[in-house]
């Protein structure tokens, strides 16, 4: 039995780009997730299990994710670096956690 040119191709496209191309859907997914303000990993995995459209379509609806306004000394109310471990202002000693 041999193995014509045709059959070849059809089997690199479906071995090869098929699984690409949902590669590159599911990054794409991830993508427009981190633009909305939620996680890369959670738009590229739930667009991987469950097909990248309903995966689209999912973060599609996604709410934008809530961004924190600037973080400010609960003394004084001043905004302070994020990292800073005291108030320039007051002088207050910041929790590690912060």
């Amino acid at each position: 039995m041999l193995i014509h040119a045709f059959d070849v191709a059809f089997y690199v496209a479906a071995v090869v780009a098929i699984p690409a191309a949902t590669l590159y859907l599911c990054y794409l997914v991830g993508k427009m997730a981190r633009a909305k303000g939620h996680p890369f990993v959670i738009g590229f995995w739930v667009s991987f299990f469950l097909t990248p459209l309903i995966g689209y379509l999912i973060v599609y609806l996604l709410a934008e994710a809530k961004t924190r306004g600037p973080l400010k000394c609960p003394v004084c109310d001043v905004p302070v670096v994020v990292n800073q471990p005291f108030c320039s202002a007051c002088g207050i000693q910041f929790e590690p956690d912060r």
